[in-house]
């Protein structure tokens, strides 16, 4: 598996600047006095590699006096990844990095958008051999990056002594979350994960997409372009051959109109057209009358739930008030008198009054405060509801409204032709014209809205065909889905088992009183003495164990773990000097016969003379209070 080394760390700006010695693998420790710069030290080491330091902003209360207060300053960081050297720069406070290698220079993003597709955490990632993972939450999709990673790689100190994982730089409730913590862990140590973790996005996107095409299948019944049930039921196939009989009976009106326009007479009589008229009157009288009574009931109705509507909103306004009075006279208890509101001496089994009843039966007369707010929910609900509803009967009645008025006018006008004809007027020839054109526009109207139809029915067509083969790509990606989890949860179960071997190992050095310490299969989190210990300074042994812990897994079990550590100051977690000194001494343990720490890095900063006697051998640098990390510039401007 790949490792990420640190080779060096600078800080240059017009004020101060730093540079760091060559760091190697095994352990580095800077040693130095409170005050005097580990922290900084630690800070631009992950200010570089893209993190977020709140103190390096000039818009935060908590500044950092020396670079907030400088100019054109920058970190650059040289690392090593599979023995190829890259120099990381990013200026203060920029969010992109320049990447210099022996054959490239390139410019990344930091912040992940819509424009910036690939990443310097993508990049940095890909040279670790880690894939990009992207994690399904609620109705968000996350991805996962080199910094949420690197949560478990740098310890340090502005984390709760009581957590294990380093704050996330924008915390909330996805960044943070169970689902976010427990991957981080899997992707590190499962070797399998990240494709299970694809898996489940690819899954997930799949069956969005296939909601979203089932959606918009079931929204084309209202594309229809008229409410009548003209084009109900029929496919493209169908809307056409209606097509072709439409247009054929045009042909067929046209002809005969200008057969009316040759001849003198007309070519019915009086009578009949009369007939015809008073047949087709008599139709649409019906039809109004139907529909005014269908409109009629629909009204009854909706003055009915109307009525309902304001009586649940009197049932919510009346619970509010019981609630908001509750919150001042505490009024939600059996015991209190129902007349002075004052707390009353009841005894069990008997009512306030002082006759026999159960308690079973007498709490059934009073609801908890939880309660009044879950009937307050439901009301409102039903709130809810009710408005729909009536929204459904006024979009009814304002649809029968206009029908019916469409067809009184229309009676009106076969009113005034009835008469005519009854009159004896010879209109005749004009009256059957005016039936063929009228005939003809209102062919030509349907012929427009076939052919929108036709439109609209094709694409309908091709969402099915799309839905389809989304149903078969959303079972493919279940399917690899399922069988990534097997093979995932096999190779998690092997971890979960050497990571608690070697996590007892260590905590049973680290306290004495420790007598068991492993992981929850569940989110990976330490428990220890069965989840009874209590002493808070164990924090510090239980968080920089379970650090130390997969140090040793990546050199020995091959995880995806860079073999890299950051560890910043813990000795000022609360844990004495004597035992925190015995604590590091622990280090010595990571690895085996086969594997040693060299083959990673551990950076710590401590203070002075905090470690173990024989780690003296591995201080790259010693600062204090004359010595600072960060070094006032000095210019030689000659003589």
């Amino acid at each position: 598996m790949s490792n990420l080394l640190v080779k060096q760390v600078k800080y240059f700006g017009e004020r101060y600047s730093y540079i760091s010695p060559t760091l190697t693998s095994g352990i580095n420790i800077l040693e130095g006095e409170n005050g005097t710069g580990k922290t900084t030290f630690s800070s631009l080491l992950y200010f570089g590699l893209g993190g977020n330091v709140k103190w390096f902003r000039d818009d935060t209360s908590e500044k950092h006096i020396e670079i907030t207060g400088d100019k054109s300053n920058y970190v650059e960081i040289t690392i090593l990844i599979n023995n190829q050297i890259y120099i990381i720069t990013r200026y203060v406070y920029k969010f992109e990095v320049n990447i210099v290698s022996p054959t490239d220079v390139i410019t990344l993003q930091i912040n992940r958008s819509v424009n910036n597709i690939f990443t310097f955490s993508d990049w940095l990632l890909g040279k670790l051999n880690i894939k990009v993972v992207e994690i399904y939450q609620g109705t968000e999709f996350y991805k996962l990056n080199f910094l949420d990673l690197f949560r478990l790689m740098y310890h340090d100190q502005i984390t709760p002594v009581d957590k294990i994982y380093k704050r996330p730089d924008n915390e909330n409730y996805i960044s943070d979350s169970g689902i976010i913590r427990k991957a981080i862990f899997e992707i590190l140590t499962g070797n399998s994960f990240d494709d299970y973790y694809n898996s489940i996005a690819d899954y997930r996107k799949a069956l969005d997409e296939q909601t979203t095409i089932k959606s918009l299948i079931q929204n084309f019944e209202y594309l229809n372009v008229d409410s009548s049930t003209l084009f109900e039921g029929k496919n493209s196939y169908n809307l056409n051959l209606d097509l072709i009989e439409f247009t054929s009976q045009i042909n067929k009106l046209e002809n005969y109109r200008e057969s009316i326009n040759d001849n003198v007479t007309s070519i019915k009589t009086s009578t009949e057209i009369l007939s015809q008229k008073r047949q087709k009157f008599s139709e649409y009288e019906e039809k109004v009358f139907s529909l005014k009574k269908e409109k009629s009931n629909i009204v009854l109705e909706y003055s009915r739930v109307k009525r309902v509507r304001e009586n649940v909103i009197l049932e919510v306004t009346h619970l509010k008030k019981i609630i908001i009075t509750n919150e001042n006279l505490n009024l939600f208890s059996p015991n209190t008198c129902p007349v002075c509101l004052k707390t009353a001496n009841r005894e069990p089994e008997k009512c306030i009054c002082g006759n026999e009843v159960s308690d079973e039966q007498y709490q059934k007369f009073f609801y908890t405060k939880e309660e009044y707010f879950n009937i307050l929910k439901s009301k409102q609900k039903n709130i809810e509801t009710l408005d729909f509803a009536l929204k459904g009967y006024e979009d009814d009645i304002k649809y029968l409204g206009e029908k019916i008025s469409a067809f009184e006018s229309r009676l009106e006008e076969m009113r005034g032709e009835i008469n005519q004809l009854t009159k004896g007027r010879r209109v005749i020839k004009n009256i059957e014209l005016k039936e063929v054109n009228d005939k003809i526009l209102e062919l030509e109207k349907t012929i427009s809205q076939i052919r929108q139809q036709i439109k609209i029915e094709l694409k309908r067509e091709e969402l099915e065909i799309k839905r389809a083969s989304l149903g078969t790509k959303v079972e493919d990606y279940k399917r690899i889905m399922d069988q990534k989890k097997i093979e995932s949860s096999k190779s998690m179960d092997e971890i979960v088992k050497s990571f608690n071997t070697k996590y007892l190992s260590l905590m049973t050095k680290a306290l004495f009183d420790c007598t068991s310490a492993r992981i929850s299969s569940e989110d990976y989190m330490p428990i220890i003495n069965g989840g009874t210990y209590k002493e808070a300074s164990s924090n510090v042994s239980k968080r920089l164990m379970y650090y130390l812990t997969l140090f040793h897994l990546s050199i020995v079990d091959k995880i995806k773990f860079p073999k890299f550590l950051l560890i910043d100051t813990p000795e000022n977690m609360g844990i004495d000097n004597n035992n925190f000194i015995s604590t590091m001494r622990l280090i010595t343990e990571l690895g085996d016969e086969n594997h040693v720490i060299e083959e990673g890095q551990i950076i710590l900063t401590t203070g002075l003379n905090k470690y173990p006697t024989e780690f003296k051998k591995f201080i790259f640098q010693t600062i204090d209070k004359k010595n600072k990390l960060l070094t006032k510039n000095i210019f030689d401007i000659g003589a």
